[in-house]
């Protein structure tokens, strides 16, 4: 039998406090990603580093500010389901691990003019599947969550790594 109360506490009974320090740590880094995104276009005037066709056609459109709002989006529904469920919280850890590649994928970019998965596969819906589903959420999240990684420390690092990529960027476009 349908119950009001239970559909309320599902959806409103999450513990605000932890969800907000907890989505303010694991958003950071999907930010990063973003300004990476936007400061490789800048510099190449060129979205050959993205495999993503929609964050693609954000940039060619110009409306590349849809990419932050898209991550708001998306983070506010793994981390909502981080506190419902155990058995989805490979999802945030894949979307950690998302920005992380996705952060490292540019920079290499950057250096030497290709992504590592357009070395190896030419079919950008290859390296599509690969680099936006199987190595985060089919490989690194499931990983990470079956060893009960530390998602602040994973947001850390990242956002470390972003930081310090996104400073030799700008740097290099000097």
């Amino acid at each position: 039998m349908f119950e009001i109360s239970k559909v309320k506490k599902f959806f409103f009974e999450i513990p605000k406090k932890e969800f907000i320090i907890f989505f303010s740590f694991v958003i950071i880094p999907q930010f990063l990603r973003q300004i990476i995104y936007y400061t490789t276009f800048l510099q190449t005037n060129s979205t050959m580093f993205i495999d993503s066709f929609e964050t693609k056609s954000m940039y060619n459109s110009g409306f590349p500010i849809i990419g932050f709002i898209e991550e708001l989006f998306i983070g506010s529904i793994f981390i909502f389901l981080w506190f419902k469920t155990d058995k989805l919280h490979f999802l945030t850890y894949g979307w950690i691990a998302d920005a992380f590649f996705d952060i490292l994928s540019v920079f290499i970019f950057v250096l030497i003019g290709v992504t590592p998965l357009q070395i190896i596969f030419e079919d950008i819906k290859i390296r599509f599947g690969i680099r936006e589903f199987l190595l985060p959420y089919f490989i690194s999240g499931p990983i990470l969550n079956k060893i009960k990684a530390n998602p602040y420390l994973l947001s850390i690092i990242t956002t470390s790594l972003g930081l310090l990529f996104t400073m030799i960027i700008i740097i290099l476009s000097k």
